[in-house]
């Protein structure tokens, strides 16, 4: 027995002595920390990156390979041992919720385009309806509804909450779906994905913030802190759990430019909160629903991604791109904070902040390349100029 065993030991050697395959030894994150000739030969590297570390998996191989890679992992880490080898792991159930919404069916998309199933929460007959026709499998129910989330949840293989109720009412509701899906993914290694936003990081000014950033939120969006930090915590239970930030979401003709360009239809004039100086991060929607992809399939446990792309642009700016777009020749005027205040409450200051914001946490640690126009040329060149 022991000499079968130094045989084939023996024979083994000599295979990766020979480069006859490319072997090499990767970090959770995806690090190569030593790789044989032949690895880096199919790669096109040299020793010199290798030591360098500029060697990654994740960000080598395509985002639809990570499912296999986090799901083997997250196996490993829980039992120590690994999963046999199974062509269905990349095609997993996803239990999205707001998968009508603005930013779910892009995503709902995306997960698709990658062989995944969606699975949407819906609150009743005809979003259901909607969903069907897109392909997805509806599950009834809303985000207060405890048992409707924690059946859904069981039901996939992992879970993306991209919800809101967009009303007074959405702190509570938000907490209570966070908690109710939690209650049945810790100890699954499920991953988790929860939706939050840049403005809890409140105005960054001439500094740009990263997901290092201390936070200092809005009050309409101080309530996501702790909820954030409940879903990262739930890392230590066994959930893979991960929040994103997307910045100010433009593409598709939706979003905060689309409210824009309707106001200005409606009301015969485009205008901008204060003196328009104040800088809006973006992301489009489309390379945010990569990122998604990107994080549900290759992105750590416990881990916070901001999705931001470009430099910052002014409030102004966007005002002006919308009156070209609304056929007012780029006339855009101030309207006073306390003013705007008194018709738009809260969202008046969150339209006030001034921040930069960085997304190259992404790009470096998941590969994500965002390719989506600047929010200047989708507006007058893209999806709302159409």
């Amino acid at each position: 027995m022991e000499r079968a065993l130094k045989d084939s030991e023996s024979r083994f050697r000599r295979v990766v002595e020979s480069n006859i395959l490319a072997i090499f030894l990767w970090e959770p994150d995806g690090r190569i920390d030593e790789a044989n000739d032949e690895m880096l030969k199919m790669f096109d590297y040299t020793r010199e990156d290798l030591a360098a570390g500029r060697l990654n998996w994740r960000r080598m191989t395509p985002p639809e390979w990570d499912a296999t890679d986090a799901r083997a992992l997250a196996s490993f880490m829980a039992g120590k041992t690994l999963p046999p080898p199974d062509a269905s792991e990349s095609n997993m159930k996803v239990f999205l919720t707001g998968a009508t919404g603005y930013i779910g069916s892009s995503v709902a998309e995306r997960l698709q385009q990658s062989g995944h199933i969606v699975l949407g929460l819906a609150r009743n007959a005809a979003a259901a309806e909607k969903l069907t026709a897109k392909g997805m499998v509806p599950q009834m129910g809303g985000l207060l509804d405890r048992a409707a989330l924690t059946a859904a949840a069981s039901a996939a293989d992992a879970v993306i909450h991209a919800a809101s109720t967009n009303d007074a009412g959405a702190p509570v509701a938000d907490r209570v779906a966070i908690e109710a899906l939690l209650e049945v993914l810790r100890g699954s290694s499920k991953p988790l994905i929860y939706t939050s936003g840049v403005w809890v990081l409140g105005n960054t000014g001439d500094y740009l913030g990263d997901e290092d950033t201390p936070l200092d939120p809005l009050p309409m969006v101080a309530w996501r802190v702790p909820v954030e930090l409940l879903v990262l915590a739930s890392a230590a239970e066994r959930v893979c759990s991960a929040v994103i930030r997307p910045a100010i979401v433009h593409g598709r003709a939706g979003g905060i430019p689309a409210m824009m360009l309707a106001s200005a239809k409606a009301h015969g004039a485009v205008q901008y909160v204060g003196d328009g100086s104040q800088r809006w991060p973006a992301v489009h929607i489309d390379d945010l629903a990569d990122l998604y992809l990107r994080i549900l399939t290759g992105a750590g446990a416990g881990t916070l991604w901001h999705a931001a792309h470009g430099p910052s642009t002014t409030a102004r700016e966007i005002a002006v791109a919308v009156s070209q777009v609304a056929g007012f020749g780029g006339k855009a005027d101030p309207w006073p904070l306390e003013e705007a205040r008194r018709q738009l409450g809260s969202f008046a200051d969150a339209l006030a902040l001034d921040q930069q914001v960085s997304g190259k946490r992404a790009e470096r640690l998941l590969g994500w390349r965002p390719v989506g126009r600047s929010p200047i040329e989708e507006i007058t060149l893209g999806s709302y100029a159409e």
